[in-house]
């Protein structure tokens, strides 16, 4: 397949810009189109140069999707040219102080945490055929086929969670990233050899049923993941109390739109 960097062909399929590159980048300007005035908060990274391999944070400016596709124009009088996004990323650097950081970023963080909690949420459910049930006392022992493969999507996707759903403010990084650790934790052991896929679910056999210390194992798996399953909620709970402390409508742009959690 041929891609396009600015008019050129472009043989390679585009590049990740590293996560911490594009933290910085969107940091800079504010989590906003660098485009003076315009103040989108829905952006795309896009590179001055037109080369999508050069990710020098230099060379990186975020854009709203008007200003984005104006940037990739070659002629006509509403075009953005490279040399037009050097200026307005020069002035990013030199007055970053123009932006409103501290009137937004709450706001901004709000619908962050929102977004991610309420991917969390829906992670965690699942449909039997009837409505959607969420994780119970018995998560341990059963575990739904369909929250094991959304978790694996979920967790294999680290480069969204790095760049799109983490937050910048410390209180609420912590909680974002037990949550993420201890999601880990529950794929791993249901990756394991202990649990086998019956139907719907996997379910966790330690062994031969009726075999000497098996109803004790299966006690102290379900005992563990009922501990996993009260951490996790309880850090969605304070994720909730963090965002009602800002104000947040509804989270776009992130991992999903979120409403209430």
């Amino acid at each position: 397949m041929t891609y396009m960097a600015m008019n050129q062909p472009y043989e390679r399929p585009r590049p990740h810009v590293p996560a911490d590159v594009a933290r910085q980048v969107k940091i800079e300007a504010g989590h906003r189109c660098a485009v003076t005035h315009c103040q989108d908060a829905f952006f795309q990274i896009h590179h001055i140069d037109g080369n999508r391999e050069n990710n020098d944070p230099a060379n990186l400016i975020p854009l709203c999707g008007t200003h984005h596709a104006r940037a990739h124009q070659t002629t006509g009088q509403t075009r953005i040219s490279p040399e037009d996004l050097r200026l307005y990323k020069k002035r990013l650097v030199a007055a970053p102080s123009q932006f409103p950081t501290q009137a937004f970023l709450p706001a901004e963080e709000a619908r962050r945490v929102a977004a991610f909690a309420s991917t969390i949420r829906e992670t965690l459910s699942w449909h039997d055929g009837e409505s959607i049930q969420f994780i119970d006392d018995q998560f341990g022992y059963w575990f739904p086929v369909q929250v094991y493969q959304k978790l694996r999507a979920l967790l294999a996707d680290r480069q969204s969670y790095e760049v799109d759903a983490r937050s910048f403010d410390p209180e609420a990084i912590a909680h974002q990233d037990a949550i993420m650790q201890t999601l880990q934790v529950m794929l791993d052991e249901v990756s394991g050899y202990d649990y086998v896929q019956i139907g719907s679910f996997f379910s966790y056999r330690p062994g031969d049923k009726g075999s000497p210390g098996y109803d004790e194992r299966v006690e102290r798996q379900i005992a563990r993941f009922n501990a996993l399953a009260t951490e996790l909620v309880g850090r969605l709970h304070s994720l909730n109390a963090y965002s009602s402390r800002r104000p947040v409508g509804v989270a776009r742009g992130l991992w999903g739109d979120s409403g209430s959690l």
